[in-house]
C-alpha cells in the first residue's frame, strides 16, 4: 500500500499581502485594521500573519452581510 502525502489545501497561517488580496482591499487597509484592533493577527519575526480560519470567517460574515 502506498501513503500519499498531500500539501495542506490552505496554508493555516497568511501574510499582509494575502490577506489584501482576499478582502480586495489595499495593504495599508489591513495595517490600520490591526493598529484599530478590527482584525485578529500574531506578530513572528517582525511580521504580521493573520490566522486563514479568521479571515475566512471575516470574508463569510462580510458575504452574509
Amino acid at each position: 500500500m502506498e501513503t500519499v502525502v498531500k500539501p495542506p489545501l490552505k496554508p493555516e497561517y497568511l501574510d499582509i499581502i494575502d490577506v489584501s488580496r482576499l478582502l480586495k482591499v489595499e495593504q495599508m487597509t489591513i495595517y490600520n485594521w490591526v493598529w484599530a484592533g478590527k482584525i485578529p493577527y500574531l506578530k513572528a519575526n517582525g511580521r504580521l500573519l493573520f490566522l486563514r480560519e479568521e479571515i475566512d470567517e471575516m470574508l463569510k460574515k462580510r458575504d452574509d452581510c
